[in-house]
């Protein structure tokens, strides 16, 4: 399991890795998004419906063969920073995963507000809130990216 440090020593400027691939799961959908190549910023990809936990780790097998260098998932811990069922649930998925792809780099990133700044994001675009559940998970992996790259500029 990765950490901010190790993060930051397999990003070489000179040879980027390779992008992101961010997780924001909940229970019915997962959100994923992406930063580019240099860790510069992130976007939003896709939203998808939950399904099966193996149909749900061949869909980010798909992303991740694809380039990524290291997956974040998004921990929603409490506002007091308490572990409680949904981090919990965070941490068991990204467990099992890392037992099936062992190879993969993987980190769990605090998550506690990105939800909200993907909806205060949405409603500044003046979207109207009906549209707002297709993207807003997708949204939230992304702040949870922006995040985490902000984070290692500031390391």
């Amino acid at each position: 399991m990765l950490t901010l440090s190790t993060l930051k020593e397999l990003y070489v400027p000179q040879n980027p890795p390779g992008p992101l691939l961010g997780v924001d799961l909940g229970k019915k959908t997962i959100g994923l998004a992406k930063t580019d190549s240099k860790w510069g910023y992130a976007v939003p990809l896709e939203t998808v419906q939950r399904t099966r936990f193996k149909a749900d780790v061949k869909h980010l097998a798909a992303h991740m063969d694809n380039g990524f260098s290291a997956m974040v998932v998004g921990l929603p811990l409490h506002v007091d920073g308490r572990v409680g069922p949904r981090a919990q649930a965070a941490q068991d998925f990204v467990r099992l995963v890392n037992m099936m792809h062992p190879t993969w780099n993987i980190m769990l990133w605090d998550e506690r507000f990105s939800t909200q700044q993907a909806r205060d994001k949405l409603f500044e675009t003046g979207k109207k809130q009906k549209h707002h559940k297709a993207t807003i998970d997708a949204l939230a992996a992304s702040v949870i990216l922006e995040d985490l790259i902000l984070a290692l500029k500031n390391a």
